[in-house]
């Protein structure tokens, strides 16, 4: 259970049901990053990258300062991706020798 805070009311989190989501493919993903990176570099200080992480193939946006190239910030952090990905890669390996 969870209080709504709009409702002043406790509902039940059971209760919502999954959006369902387009599924893409690798390439159609990777053009589109392309593409929003062309749209979002302006000339100023920084700008945004947009880029696939191989192990997840979660979308990662960076914050890149123009003059030294530089990475400002990263969304999500690489690492914690890369964590992820190496669970991902253990639960695997762990199901499939119990498999």
């Amino acid at each position: 259970m969870k209080r709504d805070p709009e409702q002043g009311k406790t509902v039940d989190i059971r209760d919502f049901k999954p959006v369902e989501v387009e599924s893409y493919n690798r390439e159609e993903l990777e053009q589109a990053v392309e593409n929003t990176n062309a749209l979002l570099f302006n000339h100023q200080d920084t700008h945004f990258e947009f880029k696939v992480h191989e192990g997840t193939g979660r979308v990662m946006v960076n914050l890149i300062d123009n003059k030294t190239d530089e990475v400002v910030k990263e969304i999500p952090p690489e690492k914690i991706l890369d964590l992820v990905a190496n669970i991902w890669e253990l639960a695997g390996i762990i199901v499939d020798e119990r498999g």
